[in-house]
């Protein structure tokens, strides 16, 4: 693309045959940077483990994907006969 004289990235250039050279040299990049086959391979594996897992969850109750933070609350507030000085140093580590 062109983005000065084409900023909407309409016009595919890689066809173009004063256009070549830079297409094969993007290409070398690409391809001393990634192996496709072996990134064909893993991309593929992982779609069939998904597809896979979309199919179980059918059957049955779909499993919650909402994390749902268990805490405890009582520990979460300064409770009554409590100073705050003592909740706050329980908060902190023994620097020595």
């Amino acid at each position: 693309y062109d983005l000065e004289s084409d900023p909407h990235e309409t016009q595919n250039l890689a066809a173009d045959e004063s256009r070549a050279g830079l297409l094969e040299e993007m290409l070398d990049a690409a391809r001393a940077i990634w192996d496709g086959a072996a990134l064909k391979e893993r991309i593929t594996r992982d779609q069939n483990r998904r597809r896979l897992i979309a199919r179980v969850h059918k059957a049955g109750t779909p499993p919650p994907w909402d994390y749902q933070p268990m805490t405890d609350a009582s520990t979460q507030f300064v409770r009554a006969g409590k100073w705050t000085v003592e909740v706050e140093a329980e908060g902190h580590l023994d620097v020595k």
